[in-house]
């Protein structure tokens, strides 16, 4: 899998989108912190699986004794380390949880924002994760959900196959509740959302008609073309998902583009 990163995976996307990222981070932890009060948790010490550039971290670390990144070595975490002084250890996070690099029953609580969808045995990786949970810990997995409408209408071609499909396994709320119990989680709660770069309405109605106009905006550089396509995107979710961003409500149904699920170790 590192493999294919290394050769495959474009860090300049990050760089370009940046701005778009800390602002995800930052509501991402708001969306966990106001999940974690509805269920009476206070976490104390936070573990990011696949945690990137670290912006997650860098979000939640003023309102916690303790947290700590796990990913592969690669600009971005070298990024978290040196702008943010985030306690980062890199590798393999399925060895590291084996090799005892991770202190067990040490969390009380663990996120994987969209993570699991690359590795190549996801039951070790939630053993893994299960290992290092305390008692009374909570986990948070995000994956794309493999039911979204999206991934119907536009098949190989949605936003999070991501080709040369370093997407190994995609789930739906089913599979992913199945791979929570064997891993000795019990399934607190699953839900969808959409987010600001995978949803319906944009991906599969917009999109095309923005890429047209943005090739020839491309005459006058890169960058006019970029925040065209990027604004209209923003536009298109603030008009449709508005209930996520402004309300702070989550889905109903199983059909966005974003798989959730919080689960508690089973033997509590």
């Amino acid at each position: 899998m590192i493999g294919n990163y290394g050769k495959y995976f474009d860090y300049n996307w990050f760089e370009e989108h940046l701005s778009l990222k800390k602002i995800q981070a930052k509501n991402r932890w708001m969306r966990l912190h106001r999940l974690l009060k509805k269920y009476h948790v206070k976490p104390k010490r936070l573990l990011d699986v696949g945690c990137g550039h670290g912006l997650f971290l860098a979000s939640a670390k003023n309102f916690l004794i303790e947290t700590v990144g796990v990913d592969y070595q690669s600009q971005a975490t070298h990024y978290a380390r040196d702008q943010f002084g985030l306690n980062i250890i890199e590798g393999d996070f399925r060895s590291l949880s084996d090799e005892g690099s991770l202190p067990e029953k040490h969390f009380d609580i663990i996120t994987s924002w969209h993570c699991l969808e690359h590795d190549r045995d996801p039951l070790a990786y939630m053993k893994g994760i299960t290992k290092l949970l305390t008692t009374d810990g909570k986990v948070l997995i995000a994956v794309p959900n493999v039911r979204t409408p999206g991934m119907k209408i536009m098949r190989e071609d949605w936003v999070w196959c991501q080709q040369p499909y370093v997407h190994v396994f995609h789930f739906t709320e089913k599979s992913i509740a199945l791979l929570a119990r064997k891993s000795g989680l019990k399934v607190i709660s699953i839900w969808t959302r959409d987010t600001w770069d995978a949803h319906l309405a944009f991906d599969s109605y917009v999109l095309p008609r923005v890429m047209r106009l943005a090739k020839r905006l491309h005459y006058f550089g890169h960058w006019p073309a970029f925040w065209f396509v990027e604004c209209s995107r923003l536009a298109c979710y603030a008009a449709t998902c508005y209930k996520h961003w402004l309300l702070g409500k989550e889905r109903t149904d199983m059909h966005g583009s974003e798989l959730l699920m919080l689960a508690e170790r089973e033997d509590i």
